[in-house]
């Protein structure tokens, strides 16, 4: 990650972190994990795209995952989604969790834009 990130400082790298995937090995699989590892590299276009998804699986709190990378200006990009609980459905946002959906998105532009992040 560190040498893929350095090659080129002014482009932004985005990692994705989820927590279990049966068709692959996963090695990141929570934002403070992969927050720690960022954070441990110190470049400053290394940072997160968060999936709905992924977070929701990890058991995490949306909001509280945004403000953590936000406060760090690590949130890069956003996979916006919807799905059932343990499963990667990559449904269309608010298919499944309509309010839970709505009240994230209501709070996002107030939690990712205070450092200017997303």
């Amino acid at each position: 990650m560190k040498e893929i990130a350095a090659y080129d400082p002014k482009m932004k790298v985005a990692l994705e972190y989820k927590l279990l995937d049966p068709r692959s090995h996963i090695l990141i699989d929570s934002v403070g994990k992969t927050l720690a590892i960022i954070q441990e590299i110190g470049l400053e276009n290394l940072g997160i795209n968060i999936e709905i998804a992924h977070a929701q699986m990890a058991g995490e709190s949306l909001a509280e995952s945004v403000c953590l990378m936000s406060r760090y200006k690590r949130l890069f990009h956003t996979h916006f989604n919807d799905s059932f609980a343990m499963y990667d459905n990559d449904l269309i946002a608010g298919s499944v969790n309509f309010w839970g959906r709505l009240k994230w998105f209501s709070g996002f532009k107030k939690w990712a834009t205070t450092d200017g992040s997303a």
